[in-house]
């Protein structure tokens, strides 16, 4: 009796929601993508967080217009900012407030990158929808003053598919142009959720809310990664997409490589410099080293600038690692108790220095470099080789 009673209140409550004129799920995600196709411009602030091989905070603003194609991304992870934009014709990279043209596989990175982005914040319900035919239909949908939310209900199989699906994509990006990457076939989507504000009078999409966690396999090992990222949208405010403006010393400098292709002899020389800048930069990040640092980087002409960057990148590292060890024992303390973290953490060190470092066999990972001018060169996403640096036996 009680289970009928519960069904009859249940069927009033629905029949109730569909007097008052509540849309289906259907219905208002078909008008959510429509009123989305109309949008000339958008801002949206990002702000997240990922946890995994490497914990770091993210904030930012993405800024595109949807008619000349052009997007601009500014990031900061851990205090770290990396300054993206791309036009169709003209791609740069910003690093240290200098801006420059980038061509050949870095070009076609950041370019993938940005596109990537904006079909995403164009559309959000359409960009998912690649995943799940039926995603439309997924939603629960509910009001509150002058907005509708729309939650995600879509099943632990299609939760999985989308996380996948999303992430293939992502990783197929980032393995442009290397040979040790990212199995794609190994991409395990564990967890989705989506979250999705509704303005009621345009339809158009306030805030996104997106929780995901899967796995990935590199070089044969599995490393496991959740994130929460939130987008709020401003629509048709822009009169254009930022634009950083290329410094003269920059572009005068790298005049051979900005309206040209190099030659293969160039191409072989700014890969070596590309090498050598990244093991430098481990010199100034991981090992703390700015004389290493000085000694290994390609450009050997001007030291004092050099040892400049240098103690920049091994501060800001400090700054980095504090930020994320903070992280960790804030994560930890709800399943371990004060006491008992210190003896863990005083016992770890203990048994570092009475036992020899077991070091493992050395790992390749894709490092993206970009040229910054003659012998000058900056890793965008220090984290593609962060993340593998330390390894777990």
């Amino acid at each position: 009796m009680k289970k009928i009673m519960n069904t009859s209140l249940a069927l009033s409550f629905a029949l109730l929601l569909s007097a008052c004129g509540m849309p289906s799920s259907e219905e208002l995600t078909g008008d959510v993508k429509e009123a989305q196709e109309k949008v000339k411009n958008v801002e949206v602030k990002v702000t997240g967080k990922e946890e995994g091989s490497s914990d770091y905070q993210v904030n930012g603003v993405q800024e595109f217009d949807f008619k000349s194609k052009a997007g601009y991304i500014n990031t900061k992870m851990n205090g770290e900012e990396l300054k993206m934009y791309h036009d169709g014709d003209e791609t740069l990279a910003v690093a240290e407030e200098e801006s420059t043209k980038v061509q050949g596989e870095e070009k076609k990175y950041v370019a993938a990158l940005i596109n990537n982005a904006m079909e995403l914040q164009q559309n959000p319900i359409r960009y998912y929808q690649k995943y799940d035919k039926n995603l439309p239909n997924e939603f629960d949908v509910t009001e509150k003053d002058k907005e509708y939310v729309l939650t995600f209900n879509g099943d632990k199989d299609k939760k999985e598919k989308i996380v996948a699906g999303d992430d293939k994509a992502y990783y197929k990006i980032t393995n442009q142009g290397s040979d040790t990457a990212v199995d794609l076939d190994q991409i395990k989507g564990k967890d989705f959720s989506l979250v999705v504000t509704i303005d009621k009078e345009t339809k158009q999409i306030k805030k996104v809310v997106k929780n995901q966690s899967y796995s990935v396999k590199v070089d044969g090992k599995t490393e496991n990664s959740k994130s929460k990222q939130t987008y709020t949208y401003t629509y048709n405010q822009l009169d254009n997409v930022t634009k950083q403006k290329v410094e003269a010393k920059a572009a005068a400098a790298s005049t051979d490589s900005s309206t040209e292709t190099p030659n293969k002899e160039k191409q072989a020389a700014y890969a070596k410099e590309a090498e050598q800048y990244v093991d430098a930069l481990i010199q100034a990040t991981v090992y703390q080293n700015t004389d290493q640092f000085v000694a290994k980087h390609p450009n050997q002409q001007d030291k004092k600038q050099v040892k400049e960057k240098g103690e920049f990148q091994k501060s800001s590292f400090v700054e980095f690692f504090e930020t994320n060890f903070k992280g960790a024992l804030s994560s930890l303390s709800s399943n371990i108790t004060d006491e008992q973290l210190v003896n863990e953490l005083i016992n770890g060190v203990a048994k570092r220095y009475r036992e020899p470092v077991e070091l493992l066999s050395a790992r390749t990972v894709p490092v993206h470099v970009v040229r910054n001018g003659e012998q000058d060169y900056e890793v965008l996403m220090q984290d593609e080789y962060l993340l593998t640096f330390a390894q777990q036996s």
